[in-house]
């Protein structure tokens, strides 16, 4: 790490009547960092071992501080963090990942960034979830290697639903818990899953191909490296997503992503068939 320190630790002390204090040894992934006072920055952090916590990075605004790519969101962090009364202080660190690859890659980077905003409004701080920080790792991964952002997107936001509890249910009605059958259904984002013929309410549904949601439970559950495109349901699994997260989580696709959108619609949205062509 930096600052001459070479080897992990992990120790807490205590100190007299002035409270606990402890010394830890963590990894973690930045999700974004705000000014703090005049020569600070508070980081945001999903960490593999408590989670999502935040932590001061003193001097992070100074120009020649040393912090530089430190705190670029999606970096990944080996560093030991100081605590004390509630106040946390990164005080030394090692950048093991980058994501430079991601960086040049205009639609991956408007993707991963989407997804550090969706966990730090999701996510609980000091809740540790190894799972999510693993998904989180390896969905960044192959993004960076040039994994289709469509499909890594909704594979990343579906494994992080489920992991998170935010699931819809997609193998039976929602309202009734009836049987849901038939090559297309109808999906209520405010409802939280598909609808059967009798329990369809008011208010705005998609009707969703039956293969579309087997693939929305396949992709749960496939490794990372299992993952091809399916451009006739990775664009309706995309809007399924965003009308549900839209609802939910009042927090839809992000401006960021957006704007990326619109810049390149070639890569982020899949593409359609001319009709004119065979």
């Amino acid at each position: 790490m930096r600052r001459g320190l070479h080897a992990p630790v992990s120790r807490v002390f205590q100190s007299g009547t002035k409270g606990k204090m402890s010394l830890v040894s963590l990894k973690g992934i930045v999700l974004h960092t705000k000014p703090w006072k005049e020569h600070d920055k508070l980081v945001l952090l999903y960490t593999r071992e408590r989670g999502k916590l935040s932590a001061m990075a003193r001097g992070g605004r100074k120009p020649h501080s040393g912090w530089g790519a430190a705190l670029e969101p999606l970096t990944v962090l080996d560093f030991l963090l100081f605590e004390k009364e509630g106040r946390r202080l990164i005080t030394q660190w090692q950048i093991e990942q980058s994501h430079a690859a991601l960086r040049g890659d205009l639609p991956g980077i408007a993707v991963a960034l989407y997804w550090t905003e969706l966990l730090a409004e999701l996510a609980q701080e000091n809740d540790p979830n190894q799972r999510v920080y693993q998904e989180l790792t390896d969905a960044l991964s192959v993004l960076g290697a040039g994994l289709e952002p469509v499909v890594t997107n909704n594979a990343f936001l579906l494994k992080l639903l489920s992991l998170l509890g935010f699931w819809p249910r997609l193998d039976s009605c929602v309202s009734c818990g009836g049987p849901v059958s038939g090559k297309v259904v109808i999906f209520n984002p405010k409802a939280g899953g598909v609808l059967c013929p009798q329990c369809q309410v008011f208010g705005r549904s998609i009707t969703v191909r039956a293969t579309t949601l087997a693939r929305a439970r396949a992709l749960v559950g496939f490794a990372w490296d299992e993952l091809r495109s399916d451009p006739e349901s990775d664009g309706e699994l995309q809007e399924l997503l965003r009308l549900f997260l839209g609802v939910h989580l009042e927090k839809g696709f992000s401006p960021v992503l957006t704007f990326f959108s619109r810049l390149d619609q070639t890569v982020l949205s899949p593409p359609t068939r001319d009709p004119n062509t065979r």
